[in-house]
This record gives structure tokens, C-alpha cells and sequence, in this order.
């Protein structure tokens, strides 16, 4: 087992022996604290080039699900043991099939994951098989549909309604967003506006050679009983309560920071050349990521940043370097505190809480790895 202390490489590395020399910020009330944790490979090669869009955690945050989606081959990582437990296959196609391309995958608990693509939605084992599946494609539901060019990339399903995906609908070209709720048993279609989401269309934009669609960054989660649903470019936070079928806003508003972005970009660029110091003006702005939960403290989590980019633009920097702020929500979304924490930075990806820290995975140089933020 190895353990370093760091600030990350490119991203800021120093190394320690073990975790007792520990870079350490005091800001009012709360002590900040970074280390990281090395996980043994076990002799694979883990899957470090997705950044981690395709992982999980079970429940009790013990293991660290990891989804090769170009072999179709799932790593589970032991958090307690820091080393890869086991690897599963699974297969792309027959009746036991992931299909072409998966979305995004949830683990749903009792050791069963939600695998979720552009029409299809199916709960899988973790031994490869396939429990349940759902499709969207040239089906009809009653309440509503799906419009041209709109898709539901990032749907999330409860444990207790497997029957069931709720999710933020995507119209590219309009563009458009809007809750979206599907009920396979019933074929029932429910669409709802979210007003505090419409300033996503002002962060659209295209590129002409080649012809890409640009848009902001967004996320759902489920935290008990309700859906999460954020977006990075303003603060605004809607929750849906799936039992009493409620969806409410919490603004979410912060102090530290701007609570949006206010330079936006144009709505269409010529090539690549174009787009860069687009895409530069974008990310060194405010960026909001998604809240995630803290059972111990009873508290939501909530990062932000502001990207820094080289002095240097010709200067090679892989890392995404960046300014990192810290909110603290109560149960209701409200804020209770903000922080910057400058012990870390580097955007922060996947971020959980995992036995009293908010651990990070992070690839360093091709071996899997998890900062760990202590706050005290």
C-alpha cells in the first residue's frame, strides 16, 4: 500500500512517506488537510483515459466501480483495501449486451448497476448478466415525447422504482432543457420547464469546421428519496422529491463568488483556431459542480472553480489547473459557509465522502490514485 502526500502533479505534487506530513490551511472555523492514496494495480492496467465519467460507488463507499467502456470490462476497486479486487466482463452484444455505447452508470445497490445509453436503460450484476431492460427507441408514451434531436443523456434511477428514469432532457439544436420523467410500466411521458436552467441557452454555441455543438456541463444524482439536477455555468439547484412527486428550486446564491457566468460566448465559431480562447474565456469564469451529500454531517458539499491556464499558451500543461472554492449546504440547499481552499489546485473530479474526508480519484502518471480533503 502506498501512501503520498500531495497537491497533485502538474497540478502542484509534493511526496511524503506517509500521511502525517500533510499540507494544512487554517479558514475561520474549518482546516483543510490533502493527502492521497495509491491503489494497487494487481497487475492490470486500470482505465484512466474517461476520467472517470463512467464510475460509481457502492452505497457504503467501499468500492470504487470503474467502467471500461472500450472493452466492455468493469474494474471493482476495494477503497478499504486500496487495491483492485476484481475485474468483470461484460458483453457488448447477445441478450446479456451493454450495447454500442453506455451513457453513464449508477450503482443502484444489492450489487446491481444501472447502465444507461442513448435509447436503452438496463440494471446488470456485477457478474455481467442482465437483470432488467428498458428502450425509448420506437416506443410511445402517453403524456408526452421525445423531440427531434433531443435525448436524455444522463438519466438516473432509483433503487425502489427500477421501472422508472427521471432525468434533464436535451434539445441540441433549439437548444432546450427540461425535466423529464419516463415510466416504462405505465408508458407515461412527464415534462416539466426549469426556468433557472434557461440560462443554458445562452452557452451554446457551434463550430462550423468541423461541425460540433458546444454546451455546458450538467449532472443528476439521487440522494435518498430525491433527484439532483445542477448545471455548471449558475448556481441554481433543483431537487425532485420522486414520493410526493414535488420538484423544487433552491437558488443557492454564493457570496464568495459570481453566481453565474456573465461573458457569454458567440454562437458560432469558424475552426478550432476560433474556439480556443472561447473555450479559454468559458472555463476561467465560474464553474459550478454538482452537490454531493455528507450523511455524517448532514451536509451537501458543493465545489466551484475558476480554470488557470499556462502564462505560456505554447508551454505543454495536460493538467487542468484552477482556483477551488468549497460550499457547504444544509439539507435544504441552503448555504451555510464558503471557502476557498487553495490546498487544492486542480479541478476537482467525482468528488464523495468516504469514512469523515471528500475523496478525489486522480490519475497520476497512469496509476489510479484518490486525493483525500480532510476538513476539520
Amino acid at each position: 500500500m502506498k501512501k503520498l502526500t500531495i497537491l497533485l502533479l502538474p497540478l502542484l505534487v509534493f511526496y511524503a512517506c506517509s500521511g502525517s506530513n500533510q499540507e494544512t490551511k487554517e479558514f475561520g472555523e474549518l482546516v483543510f488537510s490533502l493527502d492521497t492514496l495509491m491503489i494497487d494495480p494487481k497487475d492490470e492496467i486500470l482505465f484512466l483515459q474517461g476520467g472517470f465519467r463512467w464510475s460509481d460507488t457502492s452505497t457504503d463507499k467501499r468500492y470504487f466501480y470503474n467502467f471500461n467502456y472500450t472493452n466492455s470490462v468493469l474494474e471493482v476497486i476495494d477503497l478499504n483495501k486500496l487495491e483492485l479486487e476484481r475485474v468483470v466482463a461484460y458483453e457488448k452484444e447477445g441478450p446479456n449486451g451493454t450495447g454500442g455505447r453506455v451513457g453513464k452508470i449508477h450503482y443502484l445497490g444489492k450489487d446491481s448497476l444501472y447502465f444507461s445509453s442513448h435509447f436503452d436503460h438496463e440494471i446488470f450484476d456485477l457478474k455481467g448478466r442482465k437483470i432488467l431492460s428498458h428502450t425509448t427507441k420506437n416506443v410511445s408514451f402517453s403524456g408526452g415525447e421525445f423531440g427531434e434531436n433531443e435525448a436524455l443523456p444522463m438519466p438516473v434511477m432509483w433503487s425502489k422504482q427500477p421501472h422508472r428514469i427521471v432525468g434533464l432532457g436535451r434539445k441540441w439544436i433549439e437548444p432546450e432543457t427540461s425535466f423529464v420523467s419516463i415510466d416504462f410500466s405505465q408508458r407515461t411521458f412527464d415534462r416539466r420547464q426549469l426556468p433557472a436552467f434557461d440560462i443554458l441557452k445562452d452557452f451554446h454555441y457551434t463550430m462550423e469546421q468541423p461541425q460540433v455543438w458546444f454546451g455546458p456541463e450538467y449532472a443528476t444524482s439521487i440522494v435518498g428519496e430525491a433527484v439532483i439536477f445542477s448545471i455548471s455555468v449558475a448556481s441554481p439547484i433543483y431537487r425532485y422529491h420522486i414520493p410526493s412527486d414535488e420538484l423544487e428550486l433552491h437558488r443557492a446564491i454564493p457570496s464568495l463568488t459570481a453566481g453565474e457566468k456573465t461573458v457569454k460566448p458567440p454562437k458560432q465559431v469558424s475552426n478550432r483556431e476560433e474556439y480556443r480562447p472561447v473555450d479559454r474565456m468559458l472555463k476561467e469564469q465560474i464553474n459550478f459542480q454538482h452537490p454531493f451529500w455528507d450523511d455524517a454531517r448532514d451536509l451537501f458539499y458543493r465545489f466551484s472553480y475558476q480554470e488557470i491556464f499556462p502564462t505560456n499558451p505554447d508551454e505543454p500543461d495536460p493538467y487542468r489547473k484552477a482556483k477551488v472554492f468549497l460550499t457547504l449546504l444544509d439539507r435544504d440547499l441552503s448555504i451555510v459557509s464558503e471557502h476557498e481552499v487553495p490546498v487544492i489546485d486542480f479541478v476537482p473530479v467525482f468528488p464523495f465522502v468516504k469514512d469523515g474526508a471528500i475523496w478525489m480519484p486522480v490519475n497520476l502518471e497512469d496509476e489510479l490514485g484518490f486525493v483525500r480533503l480532510t476538513i476539520q
